[in-house]
């Protein structure tokens, strides 16, 4: 890589990432949307540009000497511009700086270069900002606090905020993340003049979420992408069989494993492969309180210990389409439980499948027939019987009936 770096560079041919400088030729400078046209790049394509510095008169070195793997190189650089033009700069003569290249100098370089120096690392500035209806405004932000930009409709709120500052805040933010990335961070020209100050931002404008548990800051923002991004270039895995890091190769040599390049799909939390088992990318948990299921732990269940049943008995003696009731009932009849004692007497074995299920094991001891119409809960029987086809003198028929899947 290093013979294609220029002047010089500070590492050898063989090794990988040289840091090196080289001399380029300004052909025009946008200084609204913050880009310059150059001749003489001599740097691979997507090279991060560290700083740009005038090409001042230097001295010269009579007893340089280049090593033998760059000493084919011409003893001068060459420009050639659009008209096709070869401009020749030796490098072994001493030379004043042109008119040309004085207005290069002034259009990149600030008119004072104190002003940088008096600049209040405390406060985001905004100069000359024009998108849109702002009238070539400047203003100074205080950092760390909370600004508020109030006005009527259509006054430039959106456009100073949105537009101009958290727009700008993307770009310097992306210039320096994204550039070898699939994160588009192509961004509208924020037409402001000089933004200092600014540090990497989110924005989450006024609009209704909606109800989904899935919407959140992260998301509505794209931090989550960034972060996604950040975690798949930078995270160390470590295997979770032989608790080896996983190398670059994704082989582990201690146990054999083979894992997949890590990628930003990796770390959603909305991918089914890779949420979390627990709580299925919706960060929360859900439990038992039991606490709000007995109320009444000296009562038995079947005089109401619990309000979630209610009185059992009166169920017992005289059942009803509570099916819920029902199971109660017939987990005690297969495990021999005496419902007469108060709650808190019953064993753990019964009270942990009486809150938690019997996982998967069959209760015999009782018939449960209940009337039901939310599908979840249909799901959860063994046996359906669908009646229809329509209500009234229309209906009265038996559809279709049979096991459902899990017998």
């Amino acid at each position: 890589m290093a013979p294609r770096c220029g002047v010089f560079a500070t590492r050898s041919p063989v090794r990988p990432n040289p840091l090196a400088s080289t001399v380029i030729k300004v052909k025009s400078v946008d200084k609204v949307n913050h880009f310059i046209e150059v001749c003489g790049f001599d740097g691979f394509e997507d090279t991060n540009i560290l700083q740009i510095m005038p090409y001042n008169a230097v001295a010269v070195f009579d007893d340089v000497k280049v090593p033998d793997w760059v000493s084919h190189w011409t003893g001068y650089k060459t420009f050639l511009d659009s008209s096709r033009k070869i401009q020749s700069t030796n490098r072994n003569s001493n030379r004043n700086i042109n008119k040309n290249q004085q207005i290069f100098i002034q259009e990149l370089e600030p008119e004072n270069n104190l002003e940088l120096e008096n600049i209040n690392s405390n406060e985001i500035i905004v100069e000359n900002a024009s998108i849109h209806n702002l009238k070539d405004i400047s203003v100074k932000i205080p950092k760390d606090k909370i600004t508020v930009i109030t006005g009527v409709s259509g006054s430039g709120k959106s456009s100073l905020a949105f537009d101009t500052i958290y727009n700008e805040s993307r770009k310097q933010f992306m210039d320096l993340i994204a550039s070898n990335t699939h994160i588009d961070n192509d961004y509208n020209d924020s037409k402001v003049k000089r933004i200092t100050g600014l540090q990497p931002a989110i924005a989450i404008e006024q609009r209704n979420l909606g109800m989904n548990p899935r919407s959140t800051v992260g998301s509505v923002s794209r931090i989550g992408d960034y972060l996604r991004l950040l975690y798949a270039t930078i995270g160390e895995r470590v295997c979770p069989y032989c608790n080896e890091t996983v190398p670059k190769n994704n082989v582990c040599s201690k146990c054999g494993s083979i894992f997949f390049p890590l990628t930003p799909s990796v770390f959603s939390y909305n991918n089914p492969d890779y949420m979390c088992p627990v709580c299925k990318g919706l960060g929360e948990e859900m439990k038992i309180d039991v606490n709000l299921i007995i109320d009444n732990p000296e009562k038995s269940i079947l005089n109401g210990a619990s309000l979630w049943w209610g009185n059992l008995r009166k169920f017992r003696d005289k059942p009803n389409a509570n099916w819920m009731k029902g199971e109660v009932l017939a987990l005690a009849d297969d495990m021999k439980e005496d419902l007469e004692v108060p709650f808190k007497n019953l064993s753990e074995d019964f009270k942990k499948q009486l809150f938690y299920g019997t996982d998967s094991r069959e209760v015999s001891g009782a018939t449960v027939i209940v009337i039901e119409h939310n599908p979840m809960l249909i799901k959860r029987g063994d046996y359906v019987i669908e009646m229809g086809p329509e209500g009234g003198d229309l209906g009265g028929y038996i559809i279709r009936e049979g096991w459902l899947g899990h017998k």
